[in-house]
């Protein structure tokens, strides 16, 4: 009976612990001193985190009433409330979420321009070059049009890869439609 008690005693304990460990666990670790301090300050970080923690709120519950009302099609979650969940997780950098929250859009809608948009500038954040490149070409792919500003944005992550033909495809692309751009003619003729 004794060693019962001292059982059930250690594992009271180390629950105890446990739970210790999950209220006093940082639930921003991406928020480093030098993050609050890029982004304005704590109050302006603070700010953030109750955005990003407001948007959960509002989605969550828009998928709720979307499930509870037999999940019609009028009563689908606003693609608005991904993207301002997204958004305000990218702030905070907690952009796994972000890329979550993106994503998910298609699981109730086909196709979503600005899921791919937002997408790639979430990619492009973390330095995924490469994944942003693909996440744009497949926006070019699924709506058939070209913009000069993806282009331009296709070309830097590029330059940010080191990739110096692709981006000279690209300019010259973007020279055939009529635009410039200084930046990029540079990098191209330097040798």
């Amino acid at each position: 009976m004794k060693r019962l008690i001292i059982l059930i005693a250690i594992l009271l304990a180390l629950a105890g612990g446990v739970y210790y460990y999950e209220i006093t666990k940082d639930p921003y670790p991406e928020l480093t001193d030098e993050v609050i301090q890029m982004i304005g300050g704590q109050g302006i970080a603070d700010t953030l985190v109750a955005n990003f923690e407001q948007s959960k709120i509002a989605l969550a519950g828009a998928i709720q009433k979307y499930k509870d009302e037999g999940l019609k099609e009028e009563d689908k979650p606003d693609i608005v409330l991904f993207v301002d969940l997204a958004r305000d997780a990218k702030y905070i950098r907690k952009y796994e979420v972000a890329i979550q929250t993106l994503q998910s859009i298609f699981d109730y809608y086909e196709t979503s321009d600005i899921a791919l948009i937002n997408l790639a500038k979430v990619y492009e954040d973390m330095g995924e070059y490469q994944k942003a490149i693909d996440t744009y070409l497949k926006f070019y792919d699924v709506f058939g049009v070209q913009v000069q500003q993806f282009h331009l944005d296709i070309m830097q992550d590029y330059m940010a890869l080191g990739d110096k033909a692709n981006v000279i495809k690209y300019y010259a692309e973007f020279r055939n439609e009529g635009f410039d751009s200084e930046e990029i003619k540079q990098y191209v003729t330097t040798p």
